[in-house]
């Protein structure tokens, strides 16, 4: 399960990158929202399966695998489903913000918030998403919290992995094999909780 809060001024009608693993075209997971949707992308095939966003509005997302079943949850409601040939996505680098490839999509232009990444899937069925701060157990490898001020690039860990995040770049990029990250703020900033 790979999960976040993010918030947008011009989701309803820009195309941004928010989560991206990918390592060619055709080979990864991104997350991205479109012209006002949530959007899903497998190995270079769009599920637009999402629901709709709305600008300056906190909106969960979820994807959780399990099997070779992806389902995306918006706001807490299953918004989709997909069944894929499953590849195992979860030793890959990420980027939080921005592309690992430039096609498409800008990076992002708002705030995420509290990003978990679980070695279990989370969600079965619709959800209420949390309100407050999301808190490790021993399926969490990485809980990053940004609760710093607007612009800052300390961020808070409290998953099982020890990442280490270096000013550069844009977006967030997040080495998970190496168990280090680089990158700043960049384009988005990330202060407080998504119910703040």
């Amino acid at each position: 399960t790979v999960e976040f809060w993010f918030r947008g001024g011009n989701v309803e009608t820009d195309s941004y990158h928010l989560f991206d693993n990918r390592t060619s075209s055709s080979d990864g997971i991104q997350v991205t929202v479109a012209t006002g949707y949530a959007n899903l992308i497998i190995d270079g095939t769009a599920y637009g399966i999402g629901g709709s966003v709305t600008n300056n509005t906190w909106h969960n997302v979820a994807i959780v695998r399990s099997g070779n079943d992806y389902t995306m949850y918006l706001d807490g409601t299953n918004v989709g489903s997909r069944t894929v040939t499953a590849k195992d996505y979860s030793d890959r680098d990420f980027v939080l913000g921005a592309g690992q490839l430039s096609l498409g999509y800008q990076s992002f232009d708002g705030y995420i918030d509290e990003f978990r990444a679980s070695s279990t899937a989370r969600y079965t069925t619709g959800y209420t998403p949390a309100t407050t701060a999301f808190t490790a157990d021993q399926y969490t490898p990485i809980l990053l919290h940004f609760d710093g001020t607007t612009g800052s690039t300390t961020f808070t860990n409290d998953g099982l992995l020890t990442v280490v995040f270096v000013k550069g770049g844009t977006g967030i990029d997040v080495n998970v094999t190496g168990l280090e990250a680089n990158g700043d703020s960049g384009p988005f900033d990330m202060p407080g909780y998504a119910h703040d």
